[in-house]
């Protein structure tokens, strides 16, 4: 099961609206933690089991390329879904995002129907220990 859910966006209001994205696809019971940035995100994940991240790329300190990045080098989300949502969405950020585990990159602004078609198959499967 999903539990934990980690947004970070530099903007509250695109945090907001993948919160309710979210809850529509079927995390309402889930804990909402937020990040502005990186440096944040990577402080929550020290923080505690997260079992899906959804990160914008363009964020100031640390963007989403560079989170990804630290995560990898990190064990902090070995068993995490991972999902990015950027408005400079192209090819070449498909390949390096899939590259990081990446299931899917949005384009914003985010379908709610197309992040629940995403986590129809991943909602039940998580296990927590």
């Amino acid at each position: 099961m999903i539990k934990r859910v980690l947004i970070v966006d530099d903007s509250g209001i695109s945090r907001k609206v993948m919160r309710k994205c979210l809850e529509f696809a079927g995390l309402s019971k889930a804990e909402f933690i937020e990040a502005e940035d990186g440096e944040k995100a990577l402080a929550a994940l020290e923080g505690g089991q997260i079992d899906l991240l959804v990160t914008d790329l363009n964020m100031p300190i640390m963007d989403g390329f560079e989170l990804l990045r630290a995560i990898d080098e990190s064990a902090l989300g070995k068993d995490m879904i991972k999902i990015v949502t950027s408005s400079a969405a192209s090819a070449a950020i498909d390949e390096e995002m899939k590259r990081h585990g990446v299931i899917a990159v949005f384009a914003k602004p985010v379908s709610p129907t197309a992040m629940a078609k995403v986590l129809a198959g991943k909602i039940g499967e998580r296990s927590q220990p």
